[in-house]
């Protein structure tokens, strides 16, 4: 697993945790799909986070 050593931590973790939601959400959707919008509503928390740091 290599990184670019210049993501703060912080941001890799999110992207961990982004992976990890995405598939929570597609085992959410066959699985209980009532659900889904509360994870998809993290997922787009995780995502502007992500897109903060990133700049």
């Amino acid at each position: 697993m290599s990184h670019p050593s210049h993501t703060p931590p912080a941001l890799s973790s999110l992207q961990k945790e982004l992976d990890d939601l995405q598939r929570k959400i597609a085992e959410a959707e066959k699985n209980e799909p009532n659900h889904v919008s509360a994870l998809r509503k993290r997922e787009r928390e995780v995502s502007e986070e992500i897109t903060r740091l990133s700049r």
